[in-house]
């Protein structure tokens, strides 16, 4: 019932699309043509799934991704190099008054719910962190591993993210009011996979990186970004009477794990184009089976809570 909800939600952000056009370009409709997507780079691997799937479907389409920053991913759209951008964020002031002097109403659709996943090197014994341990640590008051819990190595502390402006760094930077300038503890490594890389090769590391690189055991190359790291459990407070958590699609649904955010489609597109056709598709039954396979929460299906084993599916 829900999932038919939702596929009328598409339909009605498919019509309202065409209500709002002022424009007879009938270049690409929803199922055929060509266009150019921006999409923040955690998220790549998995639209990257979504445009095979839709490419599948519909023979006459082409769908031309481009991974960027966010902020360079909400720039192509807006200058009109990209006619969407995948993103984490809404539009922010700047971005909002640039639509309105081209009198053109943007549109935000919520796809999915992705967390972010703090990854240590397995030989490092604080697995069990709390959101107070990682502000402390995100704004250089706890510099060493020694003094996090006691159990962990006279080691230095590095925190490494893919870029100084990716959303993963802008997240945190906002959670943690981080400094602005990245002090000299944090590295940016350059994507999420050489974070990964990053954290294997250097015990003393924290790597943030979006689940969707680490979760989907059916992707082989996945598996191997696996091995060699561990994925830590967050609590909420510094009591931890609540538990900790992993960003598991349940946790993610239930709000009890802490570093979450929305995934969004924002669209210039002011007819029903492709963008539009490919955004429903998204928002749609078979996209969202996609970002459920791949460990994010779809933003209209229904996850069921089944008792497991204690082993982490994130584990080596």
């Amino acid at each position: 019932m829900k999932n038919s909800i939702i596929w009328g939600a598409s339909l009605f952000f498919m019509v309202q699309f065409g209500c709002s056009s002022s424009s007879n370009d009938t270049s690409d409709g929803p199922t055929f043509g060509e266009i150019t997507v921006a999409v923040d780079e955690s998220f790549k691997p998995l639209i990257d799934s979504q445009v095979e799937a839709f490419e599948s479907m519909y023979k006459r389409t082409k769908v031309n991704l481009i991974g960027a920053e966010e902020g360079k991913a909400m720039n192509l759209m807006l200058k009109d190099s990209a006619r969407l951008a995948i993103v984490s964020r809404e539009l922010n002031d700047d971005e909002i008054a640039i639509f309105e002097k081209l009198k053109i109403k943007p549109r935000v659709l919520k796809i999915a719910e992705d967390g972010l996943a703090i990854i240590l090197h397995p030989s490092n014994p604080d697995s069990l962190l709390t959101l107070g341990q990682l502000e402390k640590i995100s704004k250089g008051d706890v510099r060493n591993w020694k003094e996090v819990s006691g159990k962990g190595k006279n080691q230095e502390i590095s925190l490494v993210f893919d870029k100084g402006s990716s959303s993963n760094y802008n997240y945190f930077q906002k959670k943690f009011t981080m400094q602005e300038k990245p002090s000299s503890f944090v590295y940016a490594a350059g994507s999420n996979q050489a974070v990964i890389e990053y954290v294997k090769n250097n015990p003393q590391a924290i790597g943030v990186v979006g689940v969707g690189w680490i979760s989907d055991k059916d992707d082989t190359t996945q598996m191997s970004f696996r091995r060699g790291i561990v994925v830590a459990s967050i609590a909420k407070k510094d009591t931890t009477e609540d538990g900790y958590f992993q960003p598991y699609q349940a946790y993610l649904a239930q709000k009890v794990y802490p570093l979450s955010r929305d995934v969004l489609i924002v669209s210039r597109e002011a007819r029903v184009g492709l963008g539009t056709g490919f955004s429903a598709f998204i928002a749609a039954d078979r996209g969202q089976r996609i970002f459920l396979k791949a460990g994010l929460l779809p933003a209209t299906m229904p996850i069921r809570l089944i008792q497991t084993t204690k082993k982490s599916p994130y584990d080596k």
